[in-house]
């Protein structure tokens, strides 16, 4: 089995070239969010925890490190998820194969090669640098066998956040004009994803590639320019290409930390920056991907997501104009913000501040996103519909398992039945209500413990109780063996969904003891179903989920499904 640490656009296409491998592969996230993948099992935790590396590295051949910290806290966050990762590895003498970027060498005339000393002085190449000296050490000193795989900037189907990402390809498709940070016509490599991840793969098999680093194959090199003009005639559009005025960046940089951060490694964009991978290419025997063959693909990629519900014409526009509008509303209130502070402190410029707070905050990425999800989720409204018919019958996570006997859709919503399968261990969720059903057991095996109204009884093999509805009450294994019982619940309501999205949070660890609550979600499953928790009044709670809809809503978080985690297999 294989790990990889990150289900970004490295880290799904690295997941599907393992799969493709014949391995078996389980990736761990923080969200937990991404495509469902044949072969692939998934887990969420915090990565920054040497605890759960340990434990989610157990049994690994291979563990691949492809995660990244948000670009302007790499000093605070990238460090401890590399050094949790390394335990993890050490722990379950796993091989480490870890993605680096390219920041370590600094400026510099000529092709990088990895024979180069480092030479960064800025926050994130010295971070890049300690961090690379830190994996190749503990290779050395036997702690754990190392590779490294480096590449430039990605492009590719499903890449987004880079520089030939969304910023260059969404407009292109659409016949737009493209605006790049940086000089487009300084010659640059770029590195496709898919060659990112077959790369990896192949310093994960490999023996002779341990214990250094390994510029991954970049597509051949050309300016940014001229690969979005070849890129454009693939679309069959024109191509127009400029970049970024330097003032902009400058103002821009003064008040949004992100763009600040681009321009510390700025030569890497405004000269050329050409990486040698012929290393990699003689040792291993692989070579990039024809560049018009990678070209095509990201283009018929952006084009298929263009033609998605939410990046039509028509959705475009609307968007637009309510971002627009969102912006501008934003803009003004600032631009009062900067009249009373001029007052205050007469010296300060009213055009020079109007500038930059207005510049920032137009592209501040977490405004930018707030603004683009209110307007999706205000877009299309779903009419109401008749109950959904469950896609999945089976959901497991680390202490319960529920399969589904009989669903709504089959009794035409008279009853819900299905059989569950609780751990050994005392644990048991919290004293709840349903408010219009009854609620029966029937045991098959070990010993179920309940407390109705008060009163605690055990049952075993064959004998059975009924809770009332609007009856407080609690469950929990009361044997030494799984407790498998059959529980059926009058009428079946949408209670289907309830437990399902219950297990997945659990086999998410987002469910407690296993992990850290995702709160807002449970208050989504808990006002969705109408189930109440006992002791706290029902306007208290009603008051709560309605609350956490509101977020959700404005957020695009929706009601989990057992699709997030199909097969999931914690260990």
């Amino acid at each position: 089995m294989d790990v990889i640490f990150g289900f970004g656009q490295v880290g799904q296409a690295l997941a599907k070239e393992l799969v493709g491998r014949g391995r078996k592969v389980r990736v761990v996230s923080r969200s937990g969010r991404g495509p469902f993948l044949d072969g692939v099992d998934h887990v969420v935790g915090d990565a920054t925890s040497p605890a759960f590396c340990r434990a989610v590295c157990t049994g690994a051949g291979v563990v691949y490190l492809c995660l990244n910290a948000p670009y302007d806290r790499w000093a605070e966050e990238l460090p401890p998820l590399q050094d949790a990762v390394l335990a993890g590895a050490e722990a379950s003498s796993s091989k480490l194969v870890v993605l680096e970027n390219l920041y370590m060498y600094g400026p510099h005339d000529g092709p990088l090669t990895e024979s180069l000393s480092h030479a960064a002085t800025d926050t994130k190449g010295v971070i890049r640098s300690k961090m690379s000296e830190a994996l190749l050490a503990a290779h050395r000193s036997g702690r754990v066998r190392v590779s490294i795989g480096r590449a430039s900037d990605f492009f590719g189907p499903n890449v987004i956040a880079s520089q030939l990402g969304e910023r260059a390809f969404a407009p292109l498709v659409a016949g737009k004009a493209v605006q790049m940070i940086g000089d487009p016509d300084a010659p640059h490599s770029y590195a496709y994803v898919p060659d990112v991840a077959r790369g990896l793969a192949t310093l994960g098999e490999r023996p002779e590639a341990d214990g250094r680093a390994w510029h991954l194959p970049s597509v051949e090199t050309h300016s940014t320019r001229e690969m979005l003009s070849l890129a454009g005639k693939i679309a069959g559009v024109e191509t127009k290409v400029s970049s970024i005025p330097p003032v902009l960046l400058a103002l821009l940089a003064r008040v949004n930390p992100i763009i600040r951060e681009v321009r510390a490694v700025g030569y890497q964009l405004d000269r050329p920056f050409i990486v040698d991978s012929s290393a990699f290419e003689q040792a291993f025997g692989i070579r990039a991907t024809p560049l018009k063959e990678a070209l095509t693909a990201t283009v018929e990629w952006y084009h298929a997501r263009a033609r998605e519900p939410g990046h039509g014409r028509g959705a475009a526009l609307m968007k637009g104009l309510g971002v627009f509008t969102l912006d501008n509303l934003l803009i003004w209130l600032a631009m009062l913000t900067v009249r009373f502070l001029v007052r205050a402190v007469p010296a300060l410029s009213v055009i020079e501040l109007g500038i930059a707070v207005a510049a920032g905050l137009y592209w501040l990425p977490p405004l930018r996103r707030a603004s683009i999800n209110l307007v999706l989720r205000l877009r299309h409204r779903r009419s109401p519909s008749s109950p959904r018919t469950a896609h999945h019958r089976v959901f497991e996570g680390p202490s319960t398992k529920i399969c589904i006997l009989e669903s709504a859709a089959e009794t035409s919503g008279a009853r819900l039945r299905f059989e569950q399968t609780l751990a050994i261990g005392d644990g048991r969720p919290p004293r709840h209500v349903h408010r219009k059903q009854t609620e029966a057991f029937l045991v098959v095996s070990g010993r179920l413990g309940l407390e109705a109204d008060g009163v605690v009884c055990e049952i075993g093999p064959g004998e059975s109780c009924s809770v009332p509805p609007g009856t407080a009450h609690t469950l929990w294994n009361a044997g030494d063996e799984p407790c498998v019982n059959e529980v059926t619940l009058e009428p079946a309501l949408d209670m289907e969904h309830f437990f399902e999205g219950i297990v997945t949070l659990e086999a998410q660890h987002r469910l407690p003891p296993h992990g850290r609550p995702d709160l807002l979600r449970i208050a989504l499953l808990f006002g969705k179903h109408d189930n109440l928790i006992a002791g706290i009044p029902r306007v208290v709670q009603r008051l709560v989920y309605g609350f956490a809809k509101a977020i959700a809503w404005t957020r695009g978080v929706v009601a989990p499904s057992w699709s997030e985690v199909a097969r999931l297999k914690i260990s």
